[in-house]
């Protein structure tokens, strides 16, 4: 697991998501909903990597690992 500091912290997007899920989220907007994230926020501006590893959700960390490698 990536270590997330302040000064890495950074914002995953919604296209992010899409290019690791391969186009399609799965129950993104439900993930978001359940966890009390504002879906119109996290489309327009993401999430940070630390609350969706705040979340302890498997997808939602093995998205945060692939995008910190992939940047």
């Amino acid at each position: 697991m990536i270590e997330i500091t302040p000064e890495n912290d950074i914002t995953i997007t919604v296209t992010d998501a899409r290019n690791y899920f391969k186009g399609c989220i799965p129950g993104w907007r439900s993930f978001a909903d359940a966890h009390g994230f504002n879906w119109k926020e996290v489309t327009r501006h993401g999430l940070k990597a630390s609350q969706l590893v705040g979340t302890k959700d498997a997808m939602a960390i093995s998205l945060v690992e692939h995008v910190y490698r992939s940047r």
